[in-house]
Order: C-alpha cells, then sequence, then structure tokens
C-alpha cells in the first residue's frame, strides 16, 4: 500500500511550481499590457527587460519570478501565469 506524506505533496509543488515558472517574454508582456491600459493615449509602449534599465529588474526565484520597477514589486509570475502586482 502507497501511502501519500506531506513532503512528497510539498515536493510534487515545488516541482510543478519550478516546471511552470513564466519567463522574462511573459512579463514584458503583461507590463506593456500594464503601462498601455494606464495611458489615456495610444501610444505604442516597448518594454525590454533584457537591456539595462535601473529602475525595471527581473527577477527569477525558480519556483516564482516577479519584477521590479523603482524598487516596488511590478508583476509577480507563478504557475504560468504572470500577475499584476504593483497596485
Amino acid at each position: 500500500m502507497f501511502v501519500i506524506k506531506k513532503w512528497m505533496i510539498y515536493t510534487g509543488m515545488l516541482v510543478v511550481m519550478f516546471l511552470t515558472s513564466p519567463d522574462m517574454d511573459a512579463h514584458e508582456k503583461k507590463i506593456q499590457e500594464i503601462f498601455t491600459s494606464s495611458e489615456t493615449n495610444t501610444e505604442v509602449v516597448q518594454v525590454s527587460l533584457t537591456q539595462s534599465s535601473s529602475n525595471l529588474t527581473y527577477h527569477n526565484l525558480l519556483v516564482f519570478t516577479y519584477t521590479k520597477h523603482n524598487r516596488r514589486v511590478l508583476t509577480f509570475g507563478a504557475f504560468g501565469m504572470v500577475f499584476n502586482a504593483g497596485g
């Protein structure tokens, strides 16, 4: 008989989070949506996390990812989805 222990569930959740962690492109798309929806005009906003910018940074912690803008968390990503955390 196979018994599922708590540590097995936690390990399984960490593996799923690791495998579905969103990449930098998903965060760039979400940031573009945030900036275009906050503007009243129809300007095209181009966001690039790969170019060195002192106020927009991408952080990957293996099981989740986040971006910071001016030392505030702007987006948070986990389970393959990116959320707006910048309120």
